[in-house]
């Protein structure tokens, strides 16, 4: 699945990042008005549980790998376990970082009360 990168030039020309837009966007909020910050404020709760989701995930997996391992009967078992843990980290660290983006999109736009790109894609579980 290819990615797109938002970028956008400030003022000095220098590109910036969407996590700079979303810092940019959250400083920009409060110096407006309150009411400015509660579209950030939820966006920022949503990140922070996906990140404890993921964290929760990636936790357990390595607890569970103890458990698997015992049940391995030879080299190629150990290789394959070994290997099918880190495929799944990879898997979950990739949806959990675009549900974490979407997220914090999402409160970029709210903020500043414009859509950015790919506010509307929905990562592949559509969580």
């Amino acid at each position: 699945m290819a990615t797109t990168h938002h970028h956008q030039h400030n003022g000095s020309g220098r590109r910036t990042g969407a996590v700079e837009d979303f810092v940019s966007a959250g400083l920009q909020a409060m110096t407006t008005t309150p009411e400015g910050l509660e579209p950030l404020a939820e966006s920022i709760t949503r990140v922070n549980l996906e990140w404890l989701g993921l964290v929760g995930r990636r936790a357990r997996a390595y607890l569970e790998l103890a458990g698997r391992a015992t049940r391995c009967t030879g080299p190629q078992d150990v290789f394959d376990m070994g290997l099918g843990f880190c495929e799944q980290a990879i898997e979950d660290y990739s949806e959990g970082l675009q549900r974490m983006m979407h997220a914090a999109r999402q409160g970029l736009s709210a903020a500043t009360g414009s859509a950015s790109e790919g506010e509307t894609r929905r990562p592949r579980n559509g969580r």
